[in-house]
């Protein structure tokens, strides 16, 4: 509980977001990291970096974050959070 009040609300967002699993085929085009892993050097990259980072590598196209262009949902939280 104590994370869950200290988080800003976007990264608490993606961080759920990423937990849930959810599946993407919005850019970047690597598929939550599955791209990389059908190649040798890809998957060197994929492991050092991990699966988290590219899970969470998503676009503004994402409705779970809300959005950007009209200030909803957690962009919206998050842009009174700071103000």
């Amino acid at each position: 509980e104590y994370i869950d009040n200290i988080l800003p609300p976007l990264t608490k967002a993606l961080f759920k977001y990423v937990r849930e699993g959810k599946y993407t085929f919005c850019t970047p085009g690597h598929m939550g990291g599955t791209a990389f892993q059908k190649s040798p050097v890809g998957s060197i990259f994929y492991d050092f970096f991990g699966p988290n980072t590219m899970k969470s590598d998503i676009s503004i196209s994402v409705s779970e974050l809300g959005s950007l262009l009209d200030h909803s949902g957690p962009h919206k939280e998050a842009e009174e959070y700071i103000a």
